[in-house]
């Protein structure tokens, strides 16, 4: 620990990269914070609990290089945030792995929509024909895929990862954004909105809503009892670069940055909000 801060663990989320978080790294360093890159970009995985038990891995990794055997912090993002979620409260059952504090941004949470809408023949065609290149890479194959199956509705990491699975020596912090203000420019390949089933719930239709950020919609992102903030705060800035709060582009986002640094260096609450 470096002048009482807790070095950081940098979880990226689904066919992302450590690149993710090169606009948040600068930030880190300026504030004295260190970090360790956790990259799973690279390899082929035939099981989304490989992935778990890698992060595992690297984990102990660092503290036997370090030598430092107390509490770490975790920045994650998106499916990032489900992989060390599972990590923590489902593989971790001596509790080996010490975390003080918990932050997800754009976290999945609850099963993904966009995850089951992927593997559904109804949705899938229009759905990926529009996020190929974007958000989806080029000849994709959903069935194949073991991190897109593992997050849907009764997948490996979803089912298990729950409001009652929460650690409570873990303080957990998410950093959400929705379309505030109705901009098109927000996510402009939905319009500005996020896919989700209504009420949560599969057997029901699924609908478009702004209460997202393009790729995980607010209810996919709640855990109760955790803190989160709302972006964006500054609506000004929102105005100029709606986009830049989109999922894909939230880890680079201004506000979303502060935010992480806020919660790494704050003692006690810095939370207004509380999932329900």
């Amino acid at each position: 620990m470096q002048n009482g801060k807790c070095p950081v663990i940098l979880v990226h989320g689904w066919k992302s990269s450590p690149h993710v978080w090169s606009r948040l790294i600068p930030r880190l360093e300026e504030s004295g914070i260190e970090y360790y890159l956790f990259d799973h970009s690279k390899k082929s995985y035939s099981d989304s609990l490989e992935i778990v038990e890698e992060l595992g891995e690297f984990f102990d990794e660092i503290r036997s290089r370090s030598g430092y055997a107390g509490a770490y912090d975790i920045v994650s993002h998106s499916l990032g945030t489900t992989i060390a979620r599972y990590l923590l409260e489902v593989a971790d059952t001596e509790r080996r792995f010490k975390v003080r504090r918990f932050i997800g941004i754009g976290p999945v949470n609850r099963a993904s929509t966009l995850a089951e809408l992927f593997n559904d023949e109804r949705y899938a065609p229009s759905i990926l024909k529009t996020l190929t290149g974007v958000f989806v890479p080029k000849e994709f194959s959903a069935a194949g895929d073991p991190l897109v199956q593992a997050v849907r509705f009764g997948g490996v990491l979803t089912s298990k990862i729950s409001d009652d699975t929460k650690r409570e020596d873990i303080d957990y912090r998410f950093i959400v954004a929705v379309n505030k203000t109705r901009n098109p420019d927000f996510f402009r390949l939905f319009e500005g909105k996020t896919w989700v089933f209504q009420g949560g719930n599969k057997a029901n239709a699924p609908v478009l809503t702004y209460d997202g950020d393009g790729i995980v919609s607010l209810d996919e992102s709640a855990l109760k009892g955790a803190g989160y903030t709302l972006l964006p705060e500054d609506l000004s800035y929102f105005s100029d670069k709606p986009g830049s709060y989109c999922h894909i582009l939230l880890p680079t986002n201004r506000e979303a940055i502060e935010c992480v640094i806020r919660y790494l260096t704050a003692d006690s609450e810095v939370s207004e909000n509380v999932f329900v």
